[in-house]
């Protein structure tokens, strides 16, 4: 039973890194997103800054492609999240 609650810890930690990865990268996204809006503003050149958006809409197109990967990890994440990490005792 200690070594399924072990397990269950260590899956439970995996989860929460895989969560604050996703975070990161979405926070990622978000400053490149209004860096692009920023250049595009300033930019004498609209067929430049269409070019940047294109290479933005790639990135954020890749980012999608690994966030659904991950997506099948959501639920079992979500669960393991949702309860406090097993209590190990030393006697088991």
């Amino acid at each position: 039973q200690r070594e399924v609650l072990q397990q269950r810890l260590k899956r439970h930690g995996e989860g929460h890194d895989r969560l604050e990865q996703i975070e990161s990268e979405l926070a990622r996204i978000e400053s490149h997103v209004e860096l692009v809006r920023e250049e595009a503003l300033v930019s004498a050149a609209p067929d430049a800054a269409a070019a940047r958006v294109d290479r933005a809409a790639d990135t954020l197109e890749g980012t999608t492609r690994w966030i659904r990967e991950q997506a099948g990890l959501n639920d079992t994440v979500a669960g393991l999240l949702a309860d406090d990490p097993p209590m190990i005792s030393e006697g088991n």
